[in-house]
């Protein structure tokens, strides 16, 4: 699959936690934060050739998982959210982050991420929420103990 190609023509989104060896990776999702996840997935819908099977499923969180078969075996999964206050409701992120982060990233590598600093914050918000439940999470942690002397936000946990 020519990721490449799918980013090439994609609008308001930002790739967050891309992969490490990203074109050619063993992880199989994508996290896509996007300003309109229902654009997005119609516009996947319409780029990702037919040969391959698409289903689309909403998540309990109310962002959009499409899942990329070929065949019967998986491909890939792209996970949407357009909104940060329901990925994490439980900390103070304000209602304008989500837009800042997507209007301030980079193209990297023939995708667009977030800027360093908005990396680290999510980055800290995954691993800050999931830290007792996934022990995989602490990934992040090291990812962002790599950056040491980058300041970044650290949201408030409020629930």
């Amino acid at each position: 699959m020519d990721f490449n190609k799918i980013f090439s023509g994609m609008k308001n989104y930002t790739v967050i936690r891309l992969p490490e060896k990203y074109p050619n990776m063993s992880e199989k999702d994508i996290d896509i934060l996007c300003i309109n996840a229902d654009y997005v997935a119609k516009y996947l819908r319409k780029v990702i050739p037919r040969s391959f099977g698409f289903v689309r499923k909403m998540g309990q969180k109310g962002n959009i998982h499409i899942d990329i078969y070929d065949n019967d075996d998986f491909i890939i999964k792209f996970d949407l959210s357009d909104s940060l206050n329901n990925l994490y409701p439980e900390y103070n992120v304000p209602d304008g982050y989500l837009r800042e982060v997507i209007n301030n990233s980079i193209h990297y590598n023939g995708v667009m991420v977030p800027r360093l600093e908005h990396e680290l914050s999510l980055r800290w918000l995954e691993y800050d929420k999931y830290k007792e439940e996934r022990p995989d999470k602490i990934k992040h942690l090291h990812y962002i103990n790599k950056h040491k002397g980058i300041e970044f936000m650290r949201f408030r946990r409020i629930r």
